[in-house]
């Protein structure tokens, strides 16, 4: 008979005498939701189950990214932010969609400093995956889930 395995998801280590997890996961609590495996990160929740911070705009009921706010809300905020830096009146403000990757990238508004002689280059171009492509990535995300 094998021995039994720790109950955290994904978990392949033996369980310690007289518990239900390995010695890594000993001290670590299971999510609160029921029937849900995971570690509980923060409020006794995995980041499935609400781990995660929502965006403290009012009425938003997405989850914060790195910069504070859910990725709507930065390419809105940071454009109004670049309006003001430039006094533009509200007429004339830009859209408030992010820049597309083939454009080029006002330098001195990305680092914050004083007008620069130079633009930076725009972002390479993406093209299409082939067949071969799509067959190698297939391969790989078949190998990650067995």
């Amino acid at each position: 008979m094998s021995p039994a395995t720790c109950v955290f998801y994904g978990c392949r280590h033996p369980v310690e005498r007289g518990m239900s997890k390995c010695s890594h996961h000993r001290n670590r609590a299971p999510c609160s939701a029921l029937q849900c495996h995971n570690q509980a990160y923060a409020r006794g929740r995995c980041v499935r189950h609400g781990a995660r911070k929502k965006c403290p705009i009012p009425g938003c009921t997405s989850y914060r990214r790195a910069s504070g706010l859910c990725l709507g809300h930065t390419a809105t905020h940071s454009a109004q932010a670049k309006a003001r830096h430039l006094n533009l009146p509200p007429s004339t403000q830009p859209n408030t969609t992010p820049p597309a990757a083939t454009e080029a990238v006002d330098a001195e508004w990305v680092l914050g400093l004083e007008p620069m002689d130079f633009k930076l280059p725009p972002s390479p171009s993406w093209n299409a995956l082939d067949s071969v492509d799509l067959a190698i990535i297939h391969i790989l995300l078949q190998d990650t889930v067995a």
